[in-house]
């Protein structure tokens, strides 16, 4: 392995920890910038403070000079982040702080881009083929930073790739978020799960993600790359799998009293990753079993 200095942003995230974790477990030298009280746990060089106060991120490059950027940090609040303003300010933002890094001497940025900048009337989202049509202000701003990260990277003939992100899920994500909300609802008393019964969806498990993540950086895979499984379990599998590893048989499904608008498949397609040598370590089940045993640690099921 290629032990490489690495500058992470966001790692006391849900996805930016996993990434974090997995790059230090690999041996690489990792530092973070971060607010205060997070990120404190990972065992990584750490500045706490302001992302975009560039006045100490220039002082934190010229320090600690890293080779590889990864920009993890975004702002996700959920149920509110796809259509927020925050997201035109995270753009630009993130952009000076590219610049900035190349202009320290970084070689490699890898920036978190989403599946929601695809055209979703296509099921099977192709990173070279599928058409990119943003729908919400998260994806417009996620998709701009990436074609100004592109023409950055290619004025400074350096490298980057951005890693869209399917469906990601794992200890650390809002509790309210499709997954987690399964396995809380399955918990109760009398278990009522409403679930959308067609709609089949690219889940991919936190640890898989980071891996990936690694793989990229260790193999310098350049420029846009989903980062799925290559497959699209129906909502309802997933309900059935989490009640198997829970242990729970009696459950009711309800029917949302409202049409589905969103698309009933959404799949990275295997494409520069799956040709790369790259595959999944989590399957669907083994992935709960781990995410169940995780919540378990932390409080009673």
């Amino acid at each position: 392995m290629n032990k490489k200095r690495i500058l992470i942003t966001g790692a006391g995230g849900f996805i930016g920890g996993q990434i974090a974790r997995h790059l230090i477990e690999t041996g690489h030298d990792v530092f973070a910038i971060s607010r205060p009280g997070r990120a404190t746990n990972l065992g990584l060089t750490l500045a706490e403070g302001d992302l975009f106060d560039f006045e100490s991120t220039q002082k934190w490059l010229r320090n600690w000079q890293p080779e590889v950027l990864i920009h993890a940090a975004w702002y996700v609040e959920h149920g509110k982040y796809l259509n927020s303003e925050e997201n035109r300010g995270w753009a630009q933002k993130s952009f000076e702080l590219f610049k900035q890094f190349y202009q320290h001497g970084g070689t490699h940025i890898l920036g978190i881009g989403s599946c929601f900048e695809y055209d979703w009337s296509v099921s099977e989202m192709d990173e070279l083929q599928t058409p990119l049509r943003p729908s919400s202000l998260y994806a417009q701003a996620k998709h701009d930073l990436h074609l100004h990260l592109g023409g950055l990277a290619h004025a400074f003939q350096r490298k980057y790739t951005w890693g869209r992100i399917f469906f990601p899920y794992g200890p650390g994500e809002f509790q309210t978020r499709f997954v987690p909300a399964v396995i809380g609802g399955l918990k109760k008393e009398h278990p009522k799960i409403t679930v959308f019964e067609k709609r089949k969806r690219d889940f991919i498990y936190a640890k898989d993600i980071a891996r990936a993540v690694g793989f990229c950086i260790q193999n310098q895979i350049d420029g846009p790359i989903n980062i799925g499984t290559g497959q699209a379990p129906g909502l309802l599998e997933i309900v059935k799998i989490a009640a198997q590893v829970l242990g729970v048989k009696n459950y009711d499904i309800q029917l949302p009293d409202i049409e589905d608008q969103e698309p009933e498949v959404v799949v990275a397609k295997p494409g520069i990753l799956a040709s790369s040598g790259w595959t999944p370590a989590f399957s669907l089940q083994s992935a709960l079993q781990e995410y169940v045993s995780e919540l378990q640690k932390l409080k009673p099921l």
